[in-house]
């Protein structure tokens, strides 16, 4: 009989959650984001105005349009919470599965898609300059602020300079097989005035490394020519190598 009893009272429970509005969810953020409206339902809800505050200090939030989810009920009873996401920022879209453990990890998977980036979304990227990024297939872990998975490939496209010059697309693919940190990766270019080749070693606490060559086509700006001169003189063949490295 007891068995019944609870059977029943979880399936209240999940009805009156199934019912709970969105906006309930507010007061349980943590402090760094931020929500200018909630709608639908903890279930299935909406965030429009999505503000994610930076751990660096100085850095302007991360800004994300709009996004949806639509929870998993099974997770909750292993004591976890996951879901699939929606997001919306500028022209792009994208999607994922995230699930956050009862020990706080977070798991990003299949997280799919192409949204507008600025220096929020992707501190390395010059002032002034724009771009798009598209990830394919890409999954990651983070305990705390260690990253301890990362797999998939994600695209630089359309970057262009201050003047609106156009640099081409680049691919990072940190390859599909699972693996422990340091994450190896490959950045090379697809197209534009630059071809680039490099090898990019991205450590737990996401510190980067980056080791390769660079050449600039017949077709690459002045401007660019003059930032790629200061790599030094080319070899035989026109390549330039480069080594640059970032702490968190």
């Amino acid at each position: 009989m007891w068995r019944w009893i609870a059977v029943a009272v979880l399936g209240f429970l999940l009805m009156v959650l199934a019912r709970a509005p969105a906006r309930w969810v507010q007061d349980k953020l943590p402090p760094r984001i931020h929500c200018a409206s909630l709608l639908g339902t903890v279930w299935n809800g909406r965030c429009n105005g999505l503000a994610i505050d930076q751990a660096v200090a100085g850095r302007a939030p991360l800004a994300i349009d709009s996004m949806q989810w639509n929870l998993h009920p099974l997770p909750l009873l292993r004591g976890s919470v996951a879901a699939d996401v929606k997001l919306w920022r500028g022209d792009g879209e994208a999607t994922a599965q995230v699930q956050r453990g009862l020990g706080g990890a977070l798991e990003v998977r299949a997280l799919n898609g192409q949204l507008a980036v600025d220096r929020a979304l992707l501190p390395p990227l010059p002032a002034g300059w724009q771009a798009e990024v598209a990830f394919r297939d890409v999954a990651f872990a983070l305990d705390g602020n260690l990253l301890t998975r990362l797999t998939g490939s994600g695209r630089l496209v359309n970057v262009t300079d201050t003047r609106g010059s156009s640099l081409g697309s680049y691919e990072l693919d940190f390859g599909q097989e699972p693996h422990d940190a340091p994450f190896n990766g490959r950045l090379r270019s697809l197209d534009g005035p630059v071809k680039v080749d490099a090898a990019v070693v991205l450590a737990a606490n996401t510190g980067w490394e980056m080791n390769g060559t660079v050449i600039a086509s017949a077709t690459a700006p002045a401007s660019l020519e003059r930032m790629l001169a200061q790599l030094g003189p080319p070899d035989a063949a026109g390549r330039r190598t480069f080594s640059i490295s970032a702490e968190p």
